[in-house]
């Protein structure tokens, strides 16, 4: 019998235990209040069957006893299951706590009647106490339940006090307290009992309100969780069309970029195709070896050289237009025609003529472009007996003499292409003899940086030097031995040089 009953109790706190996941904090509260005080009930009428039971209480009183708290019992089990129901038992909950409070300070007040005032006195301060804790800890948190009793207990026992003192109670006797005499010890014991019990109830009165709203936070707080849940929720299912629909929209930006670029890439090419075939692909001068390299820093570049040959007469072109790309290419494509279209119409016109006549041309297209750019530009007149006049500010003119086995710098002189409407170019020259060779270059070269010291450009003075050591070799390996030096260096700009060995 006991296992059993142990065991239904265990499993009953087991679900209890659970109940955090669907009710808040105070109906959690209410519900446990309910259960512990169907359980005290259980033990309160346990407890009173057994002190009838060895008081030798007569059978009757004792099956009375039992039956009345068996009422007590039921009632306090169904309130439990209708809270959990959280359902109202405002009413029962006032009758079960009147009814079995009210059954233990009856049952003193017979004590006292049948048996002795001073013995109700002795027990009496027992049952108010544990009335007290149980009313504290579980009456089922209702202040005004708690506060009704509270007061109802306290009164009485103020007043059985008085009674017992007019039925010739005497409240200050003398008793053996470990060896010594103690002097109004009864009374003594009541005001202690009486103070606890004081305190007890002022504590979980004061306690109720406090966890009410405490609950009212938690609910409200529990309320803008669960809104917020939705409103995620709501995203969520909404998430997956939006990002569809953004994936569609990169999609179409996606092939609209990619058609983009498939016409830009077209027209790059197209840019550099014309470029190419515009580069004389094999440069031709009677009495000369001729070999030209340029490498753009883009797909087209800027740099220009040029070999060409009108009605007898050889000219040789070499220029940098500021910058590098698209924008430069253009340029450079535009100086290409304009000095074929001048040459063609008049071959033995002045290099500086010429230049002027270019410059009319370019300085108006630029500032159609509404750029800034620039050309640095040479154009050479040569013959066949080794006699060169050039023109135009560009990089200075390396020549081998074979003779001297030396390197003669031909300083240019003269004004860009391009910034102002008028240039004074004017015309100098310089003369070959057999195996002498001529360099031609940009500042592409001489400007590369070493990639162990970007502080340390290829500068003139190296290319000189690689010029001098290749020269007894033929021109092909001239140029593969500079452009073997220029793999140590970082290249930012285009690299375009022109030798010329005459024969």
């Amino acid at each position: 019998m006991y296992i059993t009953q142990r065991s239904v109790i265990k499993s009953m706190k087991k679900k209890i235990n659970t109940l955090h996941h669907n009710y808040t904090a105070w109906q959690v509260l209410l519900i446990k209040g309910s259960f512990f005080f169907f359980i005290y009930v259980i033990l309160m009428t346990t407890v009173s069957c057994v002190f009838q039971i060895i008081s030798k209480i007569k059978p009757e009183i004792i099956f009375a006893t039992l039956v009345v708290n068996s009422l007590g019992v039921c009632i306090s089990f169904f309130i439990f299951k209708r809270i959990k129901q959280l359902k109202n038992v405002t009413l029962l909950q006032w009758f079960v706590v009147i009814y079995l409070t009210s059954m233990p300070i009856i049952t003193k007040y017979n004590y006292a009647l049948r048996m002795d005032w001073t013995f109700g006195v002795e027990s009496y301060n027992l049952s108010a106490i544990i009335i007290a804790v149980v009313m504290a800890s579980q009456l089922f948190y209702n202040k005004k339940i708690f506060g009704f009793l509270s007061a109802i207990v306290f009164i009485n026992w103020l007043f059985y006090l008085y009674l017992a003192y007019n039925k010739g109670v005497v409240f200050n006797v003398e008793t053996i307290q470990y060896g010594k005499v103690v002097h109004g010890i009864i009374l003594f014991r009541e005001f202690y009992y009486m103070i606890a019990m004081m305190l007890i109830s002022i504590l979980v009165y004061r306690n109720i309100p406090i966890a009410i709203n405490y609950d009212q936070k938690t609910v409200k707080q529990q309320l803008q969780i669960e809104k917020q849940k939705e409103e995620i929720q709501e995203y969520a299912n909404t998430l997956e069309v939006k990002v569809e629909e953004r994936t569609t929209e990169l999609k179409l930006s996606n092939e609209a970029l990619i058609a983009t670029r498939d016409q830009l890439w077209g027209e790059m090419q197209l840019a550099k195709r014309i470029q190419q075939v515009l580069i004389p692909p094999n440069p031709i001068i009677d009495g000369y070896a001729i070999l030209g390299y340029m490498q753009p820093a883009d797909d087209v570049g800027g740099d220009y050289y040029d070999v060409i040959n009108i009605n007898g007469y050889s000219w040789v072109v070499i220029g940098d237009v500021s910058g590098h790309g698209v924008p430069a290419g253009l340029i450079m494509m535009m100086v290409q025609t304009a000095i074929h279209n001048t040459l063609e119409q008049n071959p033995t016109i002045a290099p500086s003529m010429l230049l002027d006549i270019i410059n009319k041309t370019i300085y108006k297209n630029i500032k159609r472009l509404n750029d800034d750019k620039y050309m640095t530009i040479t154009v050479i007149s040569v013959n066949k007996e080794g006699g060169f006049e050039f023109s135009g500010l560009h990089q200075d003119i390396l020549i081998y003499r074979d003779k001297s086995k030396s390197i003669e710098v031909v300083e240019t002189d003269g004004m860009w292409i391009g910034i102002f409407e008028k240039v004074d170019n004017f015309d100098m020259s310089f003369k070959i003899e057999t195996d002498d060779i001529v360099l031609l270059f940009t500042d592409g070269i001489t400007e590369a940086r070493s990639k162990l010291n970007k502080k340390e450009m290829f500068g003139n003075e190296r290319l000189q030097s690689i010029f001098k050591k290749g020269v007894d070799k033929n021109l092909l390996d001239i140029k593969d031995t500079i452009l073997r030096e220029l793999k140590e260096y970082d290249i930012n700009d285009d690299v375009t040089f022109l030798l010329l060995k005459k024969l």
